[in-house]
């Protein structure tokens, strides 16, 4: 007896409903049922609806580095085990950002930008073109659009863009009128790089590592002058959006340390200050011509919702707790909580460093889970370690064996490769 088309249609919409409610890496495992789920599974149809439905961070990267020691990890937030990864990159890297299942590096020599999915290991590398004389400070921002940047343009693309600090002119005296922002642009459908014409108002920023975040078609880099950097890639003009909140007490050494980041949630943008006795989650609701609109949106009580429940459950250290009595008999709100140091924020979930751990704290649900311990190198480290929450996206799989090598994207095995860092 025959099924009717009609039937195995039906059968196909249910199907296709419930896989795509199913976590990302369940649903890889699905194709390998058959050759139908598998073509069922990589119609365009099921990948947006997936990519619709699964926003929120799947693993994190913890990257540490300090003293000449390094660490790179991917933590699976599902499970308990962590994998060290990207070691099928064939130089050492640095990260930069996550994108809807892809990931941007760059190599220690700053010569490569690498943009690689870390699942199924494919990569392409790209020359950084843009002139380096005169920068003496570049920050990236990565996008990757799984269906296209436009109505006209709907084939998987990816976006760089390159924030350059360029000094004008002499200037011993850090005048901060001698200072000019520019940007330069790359897109995977040209292959090539090329300078905006448009310059941000002079200032003088200190740009803040692995911390652009883009929603709303806007990179956004944070600054420790309490403001953020934007530049719409649409448009490709740039403005300054001033910080909701106190304005922080951040030196240079602040700014390789945790305390304040931004993040992105349901498509807006939020910032997030540890306070020395609460974390504060701001939301931009809409970009003002005349002033931005931001709205306090949880206000974290680190001694009532936090310190205590890490202390039963986790067995947090003494010497923390006395930092931390101490720390919340500051009344100056304008020194930041390294204690309680907020690394990461994406979807509704802050991730902070508490002593040797990574937690993550959901504001939704108030549950608060222990994700990572830290690798112990000599000393007391100076920096905080880099979180990249990433986010597995089905839409991304042989995305850049389609994209067409360009006069920029080079295979970096032809390079001579330099010698690797020593991973802990």
């Amino acid at each position: 007896m025959h099924r009717s088309s009609t039937n195995w249609s039906l059968n196909d919409d249910i199907i296709g409903e419930v896989l795509c409610r199913l976590p990302g890496k369940r649903l890889v495992s699905c194709k390998r049922v058959s050759k139908t789920w598998k073509s069922l599974i990589s119609s365009p149809s099921i990948l947006r609806a997936h990519f619709e439905r699964s926003q929120h961070p799947s693993a994190i990267f913890v990257e540490q580095y300090d003293r000449g020691n390094f660490s790179l990890t991917f933590v699976n937030l599902d499970k308990k085990n962590t994998i060290k990864s990207l070691y099928f990159l064939p130089q050492e890297v640095d990260l930069v950002g996550s994108s809807n299942g892809l990931l941007c590096c760059t190599s220690s020599c700053n010569r490569f930008l690498y943009i690689c999915n870390p699942l199924s290991e494919e990569w392409v590398a790209i020359i950084l073109r843009p002139e380096r004389s005169t920068v003496t400070n570049t920050n990236i921002g990565f996008a990757f659009y799984p269906f296209g940047s436009s109505l006209l343009n709907p084939n998987p693309c990816f976006k760089l863009v390159c924030l350059h600090r360029t000094k004008l002119g002499n200037n011993y005296n850090n005048d901060p009128n001698n200072y000019v922002y520019s940007f330069w642009v790359y897109t995977s459908e040209t292959g090539e790089w090329r300078r905006s014409k448009d310059v941000c108002p002079r200032g003088n920023f200190r740009i803040r590592k692995n911390n652009v975040i883009f929603v709303r078609n806007r990179f956004h880099w944070l600054t420790g002058e309490h403001h953020i950097i934007t530049f719409d890639v649409e448009t490709e003009l740039s403005s300054v959006i001033k910080l909701p909140g106190r304005v922080m007490q951040l030196n240079d050494l602040d700014m390789g340390r945790g305390g304040i980041c931004l993040g992105a949630s349901s498509g807006f943008l939020h910032y997030v200050c540890s306070h020395p006795s609460e974390i504060r989650v701001w939301e931009l609701k809409d970009y003002g011509e005349i002033s931005d609109e931001w709205v306090l949106k949880y206000n974290l009580n680190l001694n009532i919702d936090l310190v205590m429940e890490i202390k039963e459950r986790f067995g947090l250290g003494c010497h923390v707790l006395e930092k931390f009595d101490e720390l919340v008999k500051v009344e100056d709100e304008t020194v930041a909580n390294y204690l309680f140091s907020s690394l990461a924020y994406s979807e509704e979930v802050v991730f902070m460093k508490v002593d040797t751990v990574v937690f993550s704290y959901d504001f939704r649900s108030r549950e608060l889970k222990e994700r990572y311990y830290l690798v112990q190198f000599h000393g007391v480290p100076l920096t905080d370690p880099t979180v990249i929450p990433y986010t597995i996206c089905l839409a991304a799989a042989g995305v850049l064996k389609e994209i067409k090598n360009g006069k920029e994207i080079v295979n970096s095995s032809t390079e001579q490769e330099p010698k690797r860092r020593k991973y802990i």
